[in-house]
């Protein structure tokens, strides 16, 4: 019968190397959960990019959180950045790094009443020890620090946009959504600028986002400790409630719902993102950066997480 498909154009591929290929081909086009099923490649024979052919899914993490947002408890909510870590674990676990991951990248697709979480964008996924003399392609406000500084990307580098994602999900709305996305957001990134934290927030989730936004790489987690936390976190919600981070996270949930239920007829709406604020991978270059820091400049929001996570993007 008919199968629906989806078709992704790898821009800028026709420059790629054979051994960017090999290794796309080897780790890719093979069956896994968390990434959606390649059947195959093509190429525009105009432009000479390369396009791949994927089952279809229902949309990205963005437009899920959009609609649905105020419907997403706290455990949920936990269960899309498990699902969301372990896929990434995938990868790095193939000696790839990711490289331009964004919600804009994570697919939400539904089968029945199963949900499933994947990662796309694989023409951005890359050998580990494989680096482009291209400058930097992707969404700024997921970019780490160290690679706008001219650093080479990482699994570190993956897991700090993972706490763009994480903040994400947390919020309802895309990182740094407010300011224009220039050389200025680059600069005060690698000066140390991070999300808000939203007040309602979980302790054990703020800790673990932080962990992951370091400026430092090296004081990062890595994926395998992150999956490994989360799904300890998942455990304690199902078996032994009466732990600390299921308090926190209960406790989250109420909170949530008391901020929901105040506001009622008084919902604003939605926040319209800045017109220069950019969520469409595109050529980065930022000269003169400045060193790294690690200096916070976020305090934390009284607005409702209901109101700031109303995004009026499409």
């Amino acid at each position: 019968g008919e199968k629906q498909i989806a078709l992704k154009r790898l821009y800028y591929s026709n420059k790629a190397n054979p051994d960017f290929w090999n290794e796309l081909k080897r780790h890719r086009c093979k069956q896994n959960k968390f990434i959606p099923r390649c059947y195959g490649f093509s190429r525009d024979p105009a432009t000479k990019d390369y396009v791949l052919v994927f089952e279809f899914v229902d949309g990205d993490l963005r437009h899920y959180l959009k609609k649905n947002f105020v419907d997403i408890t706290w455990e949920k909510k936990l269960g899309i950045v498990y699902n969301i870590a372990h896929g990434l674990m995938t990868i790095h676990n193939a000696g790839l790094v990711h490289r331009n991951f964004h919600s804009g990248n994570i697919l939400r697709h539904f089968n029945g009443s199963q949900s499933l979480t994947y990662i796309s964008d694989l023409g951005q996924f890359r050998p580990s020890n494989n680096q482009d003399e291209d400058g930097i392609y992707g969404v700024l406000a997921y970019i780490a620090p160290e690679v706008l500084y001219g650093e080479p990307y990482t699994e570190a580098s993956d897991v700090y946009s993972f706490s763009m994602i994480m903040w994400e999900i947390a919020s309802g709305q895309r990182p740094f959504y407010e300011r224009p996305h220039g050389a200025r957001l680059a600069w005060d990134i690698c000066n140390g600028l991070r999300p808000q934290i939203i007040v309602e927030t979980p302790q054990c989730y703020i800790e673990l986002m932080e962990r992951c936004w370091n400026a430092d790489p090296k004081q990062r987690p890595d994926i395998r400790e992150l999956e490994k936390t989360l799904m300890s976190w998942g455990w304690h919600m199902g078996v032994s409630q009466k732990h600390s981070v299921s308090d926190q996270i209960i406790s989250a949930e109420k909170e949530r719902i008391r901020l929901l239920e105040h506001l009622g007829s008084q919902l604003e709406p939605f926040k319209k993102p800045h017109p220069e604020s950019f969520y469409k991978s595109r050529l980065l270059n930022f000269p003169d950066l400045p060193t790294l820091r690690n200096i916070y400049d976020r305090l934390s929001q009284t607005n409702s997480l209901s109101i700031s996570g109303m995004s009026g993007e499409d």
